[in-house]
């Protein structure tokens, strides 16, 4: 008797699991990158990195941090995009993305006007 009730689970499984991977297969396919993709993206990494280097021993004032930020972006957005496979999920995951991007953003700005204002405020003496 037990081995017909484990006999009738165990098929009742393996069903399971051969819908779920008809399921999956039907509906989820996968998005499959070339290696030249990933090469000219690993290229353009290195080449940014140079960039970098050369921005960081120039004299650009002010613009320097702008620079090696700008930069930055791109590099981020690069492996973003490409190695963690962003640019071909659903559009949740972009949402989830963006909405990270944006808080870090709020993040940022509200930290920076705090470091922007601080002298305004002056202390009286005496």
């Amino acid at each position: 008797m037990a081995m017909a009730v484990w006999a009738a689970q165990t098929e009742r499984r393996k069903g399971t699991v051969a819908w779920i991977l008809a399921w999956k297969g039907r509906f989820m396919s996968e998005h499959v990158t070339s290696p030249k993709l990933y090469i000219a993206i690993f290229l353009a990494l290195m080449v940014l990195t140079a960039i970098t280097i050369l921005v960081a021993f120039q004299d650009l004032g002010p613009f320097n941090d702008i620079a090696a930020l700008g930069i930055a972006i791109t590099k981020a957005s690069l492996v973003v995009l490409y190695f963690m496979h962003i640019r071909h999920s659903t559009p949740f995951t972009k949402l989830v993305v963006i909405s990270g991007f944006v808080w870090l953003a709020f993040l940022i700005a509200i930290t920076l006007a705090d470091y922007l204002t601080r002298g305004w405020i002056h202390p009286q003496v005496g």
